[in-house]
């Protein structure tokens, strides 16, 4: 499997895509929650490589902050629950201040959801509790791409692509990112490895040409 460049940001196009979401100055409080729902979500579809139904899926259970951990649930692996990672600082400190602004919301109180569908906080859905929808996920994230000024192409599985090709560009092994985005076969991982290795030649090309005599 081959890795189309527009399927992955590079380390400056997903550096504007979260200065978007920091630099927005919500006008009303529903807003203003958003954005924090959103600074740690896309943070950690990123972090962990999520895809969006592991990412919408997040349960608080899932978070433990005694030990700055997060159990992720992959998809795709049979016979494998899921796996705790590490919560570095700053996701940590991104995971409090949304704790804190959910805590304060009446209809979220007993929802089992990191992120709640906007559909039960609105009162609109009586039925069981949500999680947030793949539609509101894919909306927001369109949102951020054009406030940074991206291209409208790229889809919410852009960051996880991301996570590969930026940890492969880092001298991570293959098996290391097999593990951190929870490919069932390593042969999905080898994509990674096998673009770096492309730049790489790409790049020395360049600098051949560049010092012909």
């Amino acid at each position: 499997m081959e890795l189309e460049k527009k399927k992955y940001f590079d380390e400056e196009e997903f550096r504007r895509f979260f200065a978007a979401i920091d630099s927005l100055r919500p006008a009303t409080p529903q807003k203003k929650r958003d954005k924090k729902a959103d600074q740690l979500l896309f943070r950690l579809v990123l972090n962990y490589g999520l895809r969006t139904t592991e990412a919408v899926r997040l349960k608080l259970e899932d978070i433990n902050e005694l030990e700055k951990q997060i159990y992720i649930r992959r998809l795709k692996r049979k016979g494998n629950p899921g796996r705790w990672y590490d919560l570095p600082n700053d996701i940590m400190k991104l995971y409090q201040d949304w704790k804190k602004t959910r805590d304060k919301i009446p209809e979220a109180g007993r929802n089992p959801f990191l992120f709640v569908s906007q559909m039960s906080l609105n009162g609109q859905r009586r039925g069981p509790a949500e999680h947030l929808s793949h539609d509101q996920l894919y909306r927001r994230f369109k949102k951020y791409l054009g406030l940074a000024g991206l291209p409208m192409t790229f889809h919410p599985h852009a960051l996880r692509h991301s996570c590969g090709v930026i940890l492969a560009a880092k001298g991570y092994s293959a098996f290391d990112i097999q593990r951190r985005l929870g490919h069932a076969s390593l042969s999905s991982t080898l994509c990674y490895v096998d673009l770096k290795g492309k730049e790489e030649l790409e790049r020395n090309k360049a600098m051949s040409e560049a010092l012909k005599i």
